[in-house]
């Protein structure tokens, strides 16, 4: 899908409502992007699933979508504490993509995930990042659940008919069983 014109459009939106140190952000969140809008659109369509709950926007509707939930997290956010998010999860989203870590063990995780062309773990690799590196979870469970990612999306990979589930459902299935045996243990 082509992005740039619904970027431009929402970039010329936020001209018109943020002050010059949040455009300033934006334009700081473009120009690490290297003005490549498609991958700018990919990273915000992303981003909407994310704080839509899992629900994917539909591709020509990621313009509207974005000023939709922009508008609502003004009512409880202010627009620099929206933007400084936006800011980070797009930091996020380029370390995944271009496995820009310094960690090997991540490094390696990212590459599997990129290989098996999972973009459907994006969002939640997103997530997983905010709450490491907002330590909001310690470094085992990071990588523990880095580990189950990688190993559903190689599952996936090897045999689609079998884990023709969306990923995130496969997630919550392993999360379950893992829950399940972890009370088994106590």
């Amino acid at each position: 899908m082509d992005y740039i014109l619904q970027i431009e459009k929402l970039f010329k939106y936020f001209e018109f409502n943020l002050n010059l140190e949040e455009t300033r952000i934006l334009y700081k969140i473009k120009r690490n992007f290297n003005n490549e809008l498609n991958l700018l659109g990919c990273f915000v369509k992303d981003y909407l699933t994310i704080k839509n709950s899992g629900n994917v926007s539909e591709d020509s509707n990621i313009y509207n979508d974005f000023v939709i939930l922009f508008e609502n997290l003004k009512e409880n956010h202010s627009t620099k504490d929206i933007i400084e998010e936006f800011y980070n999860y797009s930091n996020y989203y380029l370390k995944i993509i271009f496995e820009e870590v310094e960690n090997e063990k991540i490094e390696f995780a990212l590459a599997t995930i990129n290989t098996c062309d999972a973009l459907d773990s994006y969002p939640i690799l997103i997530e997983l990042f905010d709450k490491f590196y907002n330590q909001k979870i310690d470094s085992n469970y990071f990588y523990m659940m880095l580990q189950l990612i990688m190993d559903i999306v190689l599952k996936r990979f090897e045999n689609p008919e079998q884990y023709n589930k969306d990923l995130a459902e496969l997630i919550k299935e392993a999360n379950v069983l893992e829950t399940s045996s972890e009370r088994l243990a106590v």
